[in-house]
C-alpha cells in the first residue's frame, strides 16, 4: 500500500539538512537529518559534483562528534554488529 498525500507531507516536514565542513578541507558537507537530528545521509562535493558518502537508517546509524569525526554502528538484527 503506497503513501497517501498526507503521508508524504508528514515525512517531508520531518526531514531537513545542514552544512558543515566535517574534514576541514574547505568544502562543506551536506547532512540530511530527521527532525530529531538523526543523520540520514551525508554528501560532499568532488570536482564540483555532489557525491553521496553514505546513507544511514535504524540498523546502520551515524553520529558526528564536535571535530567532524563520523562514528557508525551497524547491526544485522542478530548478534552481528559493526563499529
Amino acid at each position: 500500500m503506497g503513501l497517501n498525500r498526507m503521508g508524504r507531507d508528514r515525512y517531508r516536514d520531518e526531514i531537513g539538512y545542514a552544512f558543515k565542513d566535517l574534514n576541514n578541507d574547505g568544502i562543506p558537507e551536506m547532512m540530511i537529518l530527521s527532525s530529531g537530528y538523526v543523520v540520514l545521509g551525508i554528501y560532499t562535493l568532488e570536482n564540483g559534483v555532489p557525491v553521496l558518502l553514505d546513507t544511514y537508517w535504524e540498523r546502520h546509524r551515524c553520529e558526528i562528534d564536535k571535530d567532524g569525526i563520523l562514528y557508525t554502528h551497524g547491526s544485522s538484527g542478530a548478534c552481528d554488529h559493526s563499529w
